[in-house]
């Protein structure tokens, strides 16, 4: 919790009822400090729910990102859990508008930033970013503003 030296921006003084602890459904006994869960209404702890184990995901979902200088192309797609970075291409291109000016088989591939190959497997949740190449190298550019900038300023 970060502290706000707004006064009207902090918490409440009274704390909410937000807090569900869990109870396993097997237990009968109750520890002395917690109080036991006896399905009431405005009670603040819940019992276990039956079958609630936790399923396997059947599939992920990442984002392809592609941007233009007039546009940002951003396609959420649905994969399985083994899918690769192509096959995540393949499904966004099929997603996509045809006459859109996306370099999908000559661009450079990353995820969040970071340079991968075509082959790599993707997890849930990346963005997967196609790169179009620069026009100028940017320490080039550099150079040649600093010696302009240095001719300008002797004469």
């Amino acid at each position: 919790m970060a502290a706000v030296a707004d006064r009207e921006q902090r918490l409440p003084r009274g704390a909410h009822h937000a807090l569900c602890v869990p109870q396993p459904a097997d237990r009968t006994a109750v520890r002395f400090a917690v109080r036991g869960d006896h399905r009431l209404a405005a009670g603040c702890l819940r019992g276990a729910r039956p079958g609630a184990a936790v399923r396997p995901a059947a599939g992920k979902r990442c984002v392809v990102a592609y941007a233009t200088r007039a546009r940002q192309y951003l396609w959420s797609i649905e994969l399985p859990l083994h899918a690769s970075i192509a096959d995540a291409l393949a499904a966004a291109r099929a997603a996509a508008d045809p006459a859109a000016p996306i370099p999908w088989d000559s661009a450079a591939i990353g995820i969040f930033g970071e340079p991968r190959a075509r082959t790599d497997v993707c997890a849930d949740g990346d963005r997967i970013e196609l790169y179009r190449p620069l026009r100028r190298d940017p320490r080039e550019r550099r150079r040649e503003r600093v010696r302009h900038e240095r001719r300008s300023g002797k004469t």
